[in-house]
């Protein structure tokens, strides 16, 4: 089967004639020839334009959606209001009516009252590195007494780290459990500059040496006071 085309130049080169409808529809019947498309090129035409517009609409619309969806957000300027904000709300709350700093390290502004708790929970604070500071010595003694265990120097260190962990957070329960929040800065502030003041490693190892009677090869234990 051909097309219609060649199949009229193959009829006139036989028939010496050009092909009539009546040739052309015996030819259709004896399968001779292939039947031309009926659709009018117009209309192919009308397809592909009306098929392109919608494709561009389409990409058009994909590209709105993913501009929505992956345009970075402004995290910058959103990071620096939360910063200055939380730095208004800081000076808010350090600031007193008059609007002057509060100064943590002086408590004469105090009221007689909180001068009282105040000084309470600083002999209170006292008492518990006092009990900690005799703590620390027991433990390491009681290392120094083991007749059956050396310990090394190491050893000693992670006891005297472990020791002063806890009792800074001895401590820091301590003052959440007898003052009321506004004055524990006080105690932050009265602390910050020299620390604690529980003896440092070298001097608690030295201290609990004292305890060694070389005569009797003893060890004596801190009494409490």
């Amino acid at each position: 089967m051909i097309r219609k085309k060649e199949w009229e130049k193959s009829f006139k080169n036989v028939n010496g004639r050009e092909p009539n409808e009546e040739d052309y529809e015996k030819a259709l019947s004896l399968g001779l020839v292939r039947e031309e498309s009926s659709v009018p090129n117009s209309n192919k035409k009308t397809v592909l334009v009306l098929g392109t517009v919608i494709v561009s609409l389409l990409i058009f619309a994909i590209g709105i959606l993913l501009t929505i969806f992956f345009y970075p957000s402004p995290k910058s300027s959103q990071a620096s209001f939360a910063s200055s904000t939380s730095q208004s709300s800081k000076k808010e709350r350090e600031s007193t009516d008059t609007g002057s700093s509060i100064d943590y390290k002086d408590s004469s502004k105090l009221s007689q009252e909180d001068q009282v708790k105040l000084e309470e929970g600083y002999k209170s604070i006292e008492l518990e590195k006092e009990a900690w500071h005799r703590q620390m010595l027991r433990d390491i003694i009681t290392m120094y007494a083991e007749p059956k265990i050396s310990y090394s120097d190491s050893q000693f260190q992670e006891k005297y780290d472990s020791d002063y962990k806890q009792c800074t957070e001895a401590i820091e329960n301590k003052v959440k459990e007898i003052l009321p929040e506004h004055l524990r800065a006080y105690t932050e502030a009265h602390y910050e500059n020299g620390g604690l003041g529980l003896p440092i490693f070298d001097n608690i190892i030295n201290e609990a040496r004292t305890y060694y009677n070389s005569t009797t090869k003893n060890w004596t234990y801190p009494q409490d006071s």
